[in-house]
Order: structure tokens, then sequence, then C-alpha cells
């Protein structure tokens, strides 16, 4: 029988895009008999975690259920940092992972150094340096990086930013994104059955433009200017059908229900679940988002993708021509979408399946860093 003089290793993660991530992490690192592994979840987002959790049948150890209604930042702050803190005092891991720039992680690295616990961040190095985009994640994972010792960067972009930063280079692993692993893991398998308003728009021949839009800084007038924009775009292109994938979060519902609830060829979806929304994007034509997730998940679809933002922490799907940055401007997502629906040679350039963000082997690259740091 193994000793629980083992080191353990506490994954702390609340989110869809977290879970996700840690999730081929994890399993790898339970193949290392000399590791513990522990999994704390903070239920930022308690069903698009659990969903997640549940496709890779991970059990977590503690579940602080921080999530409720309305809730405000300062509120989430708060209560994160009182649970993971009260785990901490119980229990005290040899090293805390955390992934990606959300609250949970931002939170889960502060509490750990002032325990004087190691950290280590996946998906290190991504920066707009600009702090209001995304807001509050690029402020959040700025300041993680200065509380990290492993620090786990998907390229070597992200790894040139955290040397900038002053970072030292043997704290830095350039290992991909695990989020590739998860999804190319899922997408090889059977994926549920679309809904059967868009099979039927397929039988037709229509063109699916998928569209998942949710950051805080576009809440408002923003996101109802984009709703315009696609809406406009809609009644210009008749072969295009809207595939919309809803945030729960009413506020950012409430701009696309009043935009697009007449709209016979839009199809407003609640949240799926993860591998739900691999078969979406794979069945897509086009991609406009301001989520990060799919940026990275669309090239290696071969899916073009528009970017609804100003600026991306995720530059190398455009710089490998997958991608392009259409800003917030509506009439100006318009010209760009219209750019590429219109000519043949930009679509087929976009359209190539590339591999920008990894190539499906970080998490057991991750784990045996971690093996030969703790052992």
């Amino acid at each position: 029988m193994l000793s629980e003089s083992r080191p353990t290793v506490c994954f702390i993660l609340g989110t869809r895009p977290e879970a996700i991530k840690c999730a081929p992490v994890i399993r790898a690192m339970r193949k290392e008999p000399d590791l513990r592994v522990r999994l704390l979840v903070t239920s930022q987002h308690r069903e698009l975690q659990d969903s997640v959790l549940d496709l890779f049948d991970l059990q977590p150890d503690w579940d602080l259920h921080i999530m409720q209604q309305k809730q405000d930042l300062q509120d989430v702050i708060a209560r994160l940092w009182r649970g993971i803190c009260g785990v901490f005092v119980r229990e005290r891991p040899n090293l805390v992972l955390v992934q990606g720039d959300t609250s949970s992680a931002f939170v889960g690295g502060l509490a750990a150094a002032f325990h004087r616990i190691p950290v280590g961040h996946i998906e290190a190095g991504l920066r707009t340096y600009r702090d209001d985009m995304p807001f509050p994640e690029e402020i959040q994972r700025r300041l993680l990086s200065h509380l990290t010792r492993l620090h786990f960067a998907p390229t070597e972009r992200a790894k040139q930013n955290l040397l900038n930063e002053g970072i030292p280079s043997d704290r830095i692993h350039v290992v991909g994104n695990p989020g590739v692993d998860a999804f190319l893991e899922i997408a090889d398998g059977r994926l549920p059955p679309l809904d059967p308003r868009v099979v039927e728009f397929l039988r037709e021949g229509k063109k699916i433009l998928l569209t998942t839009i949710h950051r805080r800084e576009h809440w408002g007038e923003i996101i109802g200017g984009m709703c315009r924009g696609i809406r406009k775009l809609l009644e210009s292109n008749k072969e295009l059908v809207l595939v919309h994938m809803l945030h729960p979060n009413p506020v950012v519902q409430h701009p696309f229900r009043e935009a697009f609830s007449d709209c016979p060829r839009a199809v407003l979806l609640p949240a799926q679940p993860y591998a739900a929304c691999l078969a979406y994007l794979k069945n897509a034509y086009l991609v406009m988002t301001d989520s990060g997730g799919i940026q990275e998940e669309a090239p290696y679809f071969g899916k073009p993708v528009l970017i609804l933002r100003e600026t991306t922490e995720r530059p190398e799907g455009i710089e490998a021509g997958a991608a392009r940055l259409a800003g917030v401007d509506p009439d100006r997502i318009v010209q760009e979408a219209e750019r590429i629906l219109h000519n043949p040679s930009v679509y087929d350039a976009m359209a190539q399946k590339r591999a920008p963000y990894g190539d499906g082997n970080s998490a057991p690259r991750i784990a045996q860093i971690v093996r030969k740091f703790l052992i």
C-alpha cells in the first residue's frame, strides 16, 4: 500500500475551461504512483464545470459551492479566499496547480503563496497588455505570474512574454496547451447529435455561422451592437444560419433573445455540454467569438474564426492564418465576415487545418515536470 507521505498536488478549478484543460493533466498525474493528486473545485460556474467533470469521470475532493445568483466579482473573490484558505489550513499540499486567468486561478495562486505553497500555472504567459481586455482576466493572469514557481507556457510567444516580465527562464516550460489534449480526445469519439433544426438546415445546404459571445467588458451596448451586425449579416446572406450558444448569465442572453427571437434562420441554444460544443464546431462554416477556448479549437478543425475583440492573447491563430480580428464595431464585423464569405481564396486559406497551440501531448509533459520538481 502506498504511503500518504507521497507529495500532494492540489488542482484548483471552477469553470468549464479550467476543467477541460486540467482534466488531461489530472489523469496523467494520477498515473504517477509516487504522487497524490487532490481536486478542489470552487464551482464558480457550477453547471458548466460539473458537465466536464462528469465527461472525464473526475470526482472532487472538496467543493466550495461558491456560485450564487447575480453574483458580483467582489463577492466571488471574497468567497473564494475564505474557502480556499480554509482547505489549506486543514490540508497543506506540496504543490498547487491552477489554470488560466479566472478568479479561481488567481485567488488559488494567491492563497497558496500566502501559505508558502509552490504554485504551478497551466497556460501561463498569455497577454494582451490591456487591463480592460479581457477584464478582469488580464489583470489576474499577470499578477498570478509573479506568484508562480512552475510556468507551463503553451507556446514560445507565451514564454517570451514571461521572459520580458523578468520571469527566470528555468521556471518556464513550453508544453503546449492541454486543452488540445482534451478536445482531440473527445472529437475523435462519438459526438452527440445536433439539434434537429440545425440538422434540417444542413440538409438544405445552409452554412452554419457559429457564435459564442460573453466577455464581461462587452456587456450592454457592445453586445447589442454585435447582435445588430450579425442580424444584418444574416439578412444579406440567405445561405447563412446562426447557431448561437447562450451563456448561462441572463445579462448576456438578453441581447440575443431580443435580436433573434423572431429570426427564422437563428437557432439559440442553451449552454451545451462540451462534447456537443465540439459537434457544432465540426459542422460550422464560420465562427465568430469573443471567447478564448474556441479560438484554440477551431484551427484544428479548419474553421475560420473572426475574433470579436480589439485584441487577443492568442495571436498564434492569427499568425497561422486561421483567425482575424474583427473588433466590436457592427459595420466592421459585417465587412470582415463578408470578405471571408464572398472570397473563396480567402476562405480556403483560413480553412486549412492547423495546430498552433499544441500537439495533444501536453498533459504527460506537465506530469513529468511536476514529478521531477517534487520527487
